[in-house]
């Protein structure tokens, strides 16, 4: 019998569960932070969170507050991880709750966000099979390096990859700067090819 409640108290954990977009977990801190905003301001609950919105001292006013803040209690543990809810589970306020996610994960993001920026930096074409694989690594890296909130020029991850072509490419490096410096020279304003252009001229290379 024990066993049949366990069940489907996990089913109904999953199904009220399964209504949050983004569950925070040890790598999505930034993407979380967005959405939980998003929705917290979408049922004007969000001043409570910030701490813009303070318990009043009108009986009727503050058992209205509390009623929303235990909303708002819910609507963001619900968007944790279960085995992450204990960094907040002795906190007394929503604002104190906040600010203690902030502290545990926007400093493991911002570690994560180093380490990934290093991995495209230190990305090397010579490491795979094809050029394909390479380019489909990097993309993989520039989307994660987005959901930590690190936003890269198209620009400057084209010249990154410039830089890492070997002798195979030489031709379509120089073919690249040279009609750049065309534009430069006869004082036209170069535009620079999106980052996916660029890398389908790339592959039919």
């Amino acid at each position: 019998m024990e066993h049949l409640v366990s069940a489907y108290l996990a089913s109904i954990y999953v199904k009220m569960e399964s209504q949050y977009q983004v569950i925070l977990d040890n790598t999505n801190y930034f993407q979380w932070l967005s959405y939980i905003e998003d929705l917290l301001r979408s049922k004007g609950l969000y001043r409570i969170a910030s701490g813009q919105e303070t318990k009043l001292k009108d009986e009727d006013k503050a058992a209205k507050w509390e009623n929303r803040q235990d909303q708002e209690g819910g609507l963001i543990g619900m968007s944790i991880s279960p085995d992450l809810r204990f960094h907040i589970a002795e906190l007394d306020t929503l604002d104190e709750a906040m600010k203690q996610i902030n502290k545990v994960f926007g400093i493991k993001n911002e570690l994560r966000a180093h380490q990934l920026e290093n991995e495209l930096l230190t990305l090397d074409p010579n490491n795979f099979s094809c050029i394909e694989d390479f380019l489909s690594k990097f993309k993989t890296l520039r989307y994660l390096l987005e959901g930590v909130k690190v936003k890269k020029q198209d620009s400057n991850l084209i010249y990154s990859i410039l830089t890492k072509l070997g002798p195979t490419y030489s031709v379509f490096v120089s073919t690249f700067h040279s009609t750049r410096e065309a534009f430069i020279s006869q004082g036209q304003d170069y535009k620079s090819p999106s980052f996916d252009s660029f890398c389908d001229s790339l592959i039919r290379e």
